[in-house]
């Protein structure tokens, strides 16, 4: 079960109780996403996605089972809910929230695993994929359509990529962040096999940290399954033994996901791996160049993107 969507799908979304997430579900209805219903507080509901309205979970899935279930849920309620949505025949849930407990994560993807369902996050940043949906926040202002699948585990490097990529004059076929907690729905493994299989996608930019195995695991899967050219770019480069940045799941412990092991395994497994930031989107430009591609047909010049 992937999480991606070739057409638009309908989507629900839960726990909209501050004027952030009702901001985001605002924002979602004016990008074109086909809001199904959403829950939370009425009171901080935007006015013009009131109809929307449901007062509880229940109710909203007796109304309509959506393809897509977005959660911005308090962490402590998020894994009975999902529960309940998958039960109801739910099949793909990105959780936005943030603090899960790692045994609710647990209890979670082995209930997700055993009901065929999808799960994205925790911590995620959404999903989006240009023209079909955006669920989340990630924004189509930051980005421009194209061929370039981008899979990150932080969504403030992913906005930042994407912007730099604009600026380029480089657009995406979709965008899609893991998350960065210990314990995550979907790793890099299960996302990269879309844009593999996407006709839609030259090249694949993964945008990984220090901490746990993924990156580890994504190379040894780019090396067997892999034919489009992947460019990566890692953070915590700096970082020592035993220190943490950001995330739960970021932190190196008795030499155990660090920098330079990550980047020496996705170098053995073919993948151009961009030490600098600034090294990035060049190196996209090229494996683009060198690809058998219709790059060309996705690269803008900066007079042709609008402001």
């Amino acid at each position: 079960m992937t999480p991606f969507f070739r057409t638009p799908p309908t989507v629900g979304v839960t726990g909209i109780s501050t004027r952030s997430s009702a901001r985001q579900l605002q924002s979602m209805a004016a990008a074109g996403t086909e809001i199904a219903w959403a829950t939370g507080t009425q009171s901080v509901f935007p006015q013009e996605s009131r109809q929307a309205f449901r007062s509880d979970l229940a109710e909203a899935l007796k109304a309509s089972v959506p393809e897509l279930l977005l959660m911005f849920d308090d962490p402590l309620e998020v894994c009975s809910r999902a529960k309940m949505a998958i039960t109801e025949g739910v099949r793909r849930i990105v959780i936005i929230s943030e603090y899960m407990p790692v045994h609710d994560m647990v209890e979670l993807k082995r209930f997700a695993c055993d009901n065929g369902a999808c799960i994205i996050g925790p911590n995620s940043t959404g999903l989006l994929i240009p023209g079909v949906v955006k669920a989340g926040y990630f924004s189509e202002d930051v980005c421009i359509p194209g061929n370039i699948g981008v899979v990150a585990k932080s969504g403030s490097l992913a906005y930042a990529v994407l912007a730099e990529l604009r600026s380029f004059g480089l657009g995406i076929s979709g965008v899609v962040s893991t998350g960065g907690d210990l314990v995550k729905g979907s790793s890099f493994c299960d996302l990269i096999p879309f844009f593999e299989q996407d006709e839609g996608t030259d090249a694949v930019v993964l945008l990984g940290e220090i901490g746990g195995t993924d990156e580890e695991r994504a190379a040894e899967y780019i090396a067997r399954e892999v034919s489009k050219p992947v460019i990566a770019y890692l953070s915590g480069s700096s970082v020592k033994n035993g220190s943490a940045i950001g995330h739960a799941g970021a932190i190196v412990r008795n030499g155990v996901g660090g920098y330079a092991t990550k980047a020496a395994k996705l170098r053995e497994a073919g993948v151009s791996v961009a030490d600098q930031f600034g090294e990035l989107v060049p190196k996209v430009r090229d494996a683009l160049s060198r690809c058998n591609s219709r790059s060309e047909d996705h690269i803008y010049e900066p007079s042709q993107l609008q402001s």
